[in-house]
């Protein structure tokens, strides 16, 4: 089950690959932040933000050029970060030597510890006991469902083939994958524990991102308590939450800091005039882009508010015009070889997305309505109590959710009217927008840029009523109470956790824990009997990280390369595509109780049980789920 390198010790181990990852990037990204700006606008604490964002968001470019190449290998990896180290300690040396960049500027003043007050520690402390609990967490070894699912199962599949081949039931792989390169990076050269520790240092990154826009906009406690809202203050709604998201194999957080850097970056160039700190901005738009398809709105919400800008000051026509071209052009362009790889690999630059309009591998027109109608209206509302609503409700309920945001949007845009609290504001009510009319309301997808709101909140808020000591204790205690929810929720725990990741119990205890004993043992079957070239056929969408062969998944409302509207469809493709075993789920009904009417959906399992019945030869059960050898 362990095909890539493991960190025995992961909790001293995966610490120490992270800071040599992250020293690689500072020292890349502060030779271009040096290129390109000319001012020392930045603090010290801005320049370590906009060098790291610039220096990882580059990074992801070495295993995509690498995959592109068929040339991903664990050898190649190792020799482009052991030059790429060689390069960033010349630099640092050189930064040092000529003490510029890191950390002098025209802000150095004195340091945060002797301004925060005691109120302040305590939001600090109780914000650290919570980053230190997730780093604990985020070494022992994955088990959340999306990292299983697709974030770390596609960097395995493209290390074991040497390239970034397509995979046709993995459609978000299809798209851009930017956050998925680090995973790469971490998996081919040191564990996949220290894949979870990338995404929390993009947490950590995010969190500091926070503060120094409450720094530039309003002060540091508005910065402070921001940053301490966005990391713990709404665990009692669930999705809404941030904290688990820093111990997962996600890209959340990936997202959160770009586009977080992105304002930063802005809000310095507004400040000094730079237009290099411009420029950063938006190819850290571009960074969220390769990302998440919902950073194009980051780098949308952010054009459109360089021509707002533009216009609210009267420049000539043509400087408005440049200015908004050269910013949306330079937000797209990180993104355009993720879009041309998608072109060359599926016929659209925009997989799952206009099948209308470009003939797209493995994807119809009617596949793109489902997709498109299952994610607008039925990824949210999954609740018991909301499972039957209509589809005419559900309309209606976005609806007005876009009217209830276009309201609000217009009201904070009359109300405040400084233009660096605008910027945040434009970027959150931009990206909520675009995403709900894309998706729906799923709010998870908001909280990576839910920190914009609260920055500009606290900015706002007179600061003796946020230093006022009722005000202090009530949010003191907000914070407790979500880290205790945070406790009584999370798996793994803190506890057991710290076990595994100090060697105390073994990977394989672990996993027969988190994932259960008979889905472990079902895995560890498949990787005992399956031969090189075989792949495994899974009926419904069953993670399939720690599967060795690859695997192909049956979602109906994720891909069409199986085509489910008929028998015959089905079985000529199962053939085509030559699958030597079958998972089947003995307790699964989709029959359209979560998504649009579809007859993929319908078909999906009564297929697949169909063709255990005919073809299938049985090894064994395992829990929920029926192992069968496929013979033709």
């Amino acid at each position: 089950m362990d095909q890539f390198p493991t960190s025995r010790i992961a909790l001293i181990t995966d610490p120490l690959f992270v800071l040599w990852f992250l020293f690689i990037a500072l020292f890349v990204g502060a030779r271009v932040l040096s290129l390109l700006t000319k001012s020392e606008e930045a603090t010290p604490l801005e320049r370590t933000l906009l060098s790291l964002l610039l220096g990882l968001g580059l990074l992801e470019y070495i295993p995509f050029g690498l995959g592109m190449a068929e040339a991903l290998t664990p050898t190649n990896l190792w020799i482009a970060s052991l030059l790429l180290t060689a390069y960033a300690a010349f630099e640092a040396a050189r930064a040092f030597r000529l003490r510029r960049g890191f950390p002098s500027s025209q802000h150095e003043g004195r340091p945060w510890s002797s301004r925060l007050e005691p109120d302040l520690w305590v939001f600090v402390a109780i914000s650290g006991i919570t980053l230190l609990l997730s780093v604990v967490i985020a070494v022992a070894p994955p088990t959340d469902p999306d990292g299983l699912f697709y974030h770390l199962t596609a960097p395995k599949r493209w290390l074991q083939s040497g390239s970034l081949r397509y995979l046709p039931s993995f459609v978000h792989t299809n798209g851009p994958m930017g956050g998925q390169m680090y995973f790469t990076w971490a998996m081919a050269l040191w564990s996949d524990t220290s894949t979870k520790l990338i995404h929390f240092s993009f947490g950590a990154i995010s969190l500091l991102s926070i503060v120094a826009i409450g720094l530039r906009i309003g002060t540091l406690r508005a910065g402070i308590m921001a940053a301490a809202l966005w990391l713990l203050g709404l665990n009692v709604l669930g999705t809404l939450g941030a904290t688990t998201l820093f111990s997962m194999a996600y890209v959340d957080l990936n997202l959160a800091a770009f586009s977080l850097g992105s304002v930063l970056a802005l809000l310095c160039s507004m400040r000094s005039g730079d237009y290099g700190y411009a420029i950063i901005a938006a190819l850290s738009a571009g960074f969220a882009l390769t990302t998440k398809l919902t950073g194009l709105f980051v780098g949308g919400s952010l054009t459109a508010f360089v021509a707002f800008m533009s216009f609210a000051e009267r420049a000539p026509l043509s400087v408005t015009v440049r200015k908004t071209f050269t910013i949306g052009v330079l937000a797209l362009l990180p993104g355009v070889p993720w879009f041309l790889r998608s072109w060359i690999q599926t016929g659209s630059p925009i997989y799952l997305m206009l099948p209308s309009v470009f003939e797209t591998k493995d994807w119809s027109p009617e596949a793109g309505r489902a997709f498109s109608d299952f994610f607008k209206y039925y990824v949210w509302g999954t609740g018991s109590s909301a499972r039957d609503w209509s589809l005419a409700l559900r309309k209606g309920i976005r609806l007005g959710a876009l009217g209830g945001l276009l309201l609000g949007f217009g009201f904070w845009i009359w109300r405040v009217k400084r233009a660096e609290l605008r910027l945040p504001l434009f970027i959150f009510f931009g990206v909520a927008l675009g995403s709900i009319a894309g998706t729906g309301l799923y709010l998870r997808y908001l909280v990576p840029f839910s920190g914009l709101v609260f920055v500009v909140l606290f900015a706002r808020l007179p600061e003796r009523l946020l230093a006022h000591r009722i005000a202090t204790v009530a949010f003191a205690a907000l914070l407790a109470v979500n880290l205790a929810q945070f406790l009584r929720t999370v798996w793994p725990s803190p506890g057991l956790a710290l076990r595994v990741s100090l060697g105390l119990e073994s990977r394989e205890d672990f996993l027969r824990q988190g994932l259960g004993e008979r889905t472990y043992e079902l895995f560890q079957e498949v990787n005992t009997r399956a031969r090189k070239g075989e792949v495994v056929l899974l009926a419904a969408g069953r993670p399939s990280y720690y599967m060795d062969p690859y695997c192909f998944i049956t979602e109906a409302y994720y891909q069409e390369r199986l085509r489910m509207d008929t028998w015959e469809h089905y079985l000529a493709d199962v053939r085509r595509d030559g699958f030597s075993y079958l998972i089947v789920p003995l307790k699964m009904d989709r029959s359209n109780a979560t998504g649009p009417a579809y007859a993929a959906a319908d078909n999906e399992m009564p297929f697949a049980r169909r063709l255990a019945a005919e073809y299938g030869e049985k090894i064994g059960n395992f829990g929920n789920d029926d192992l069968y050898r496929l013979r033709f």
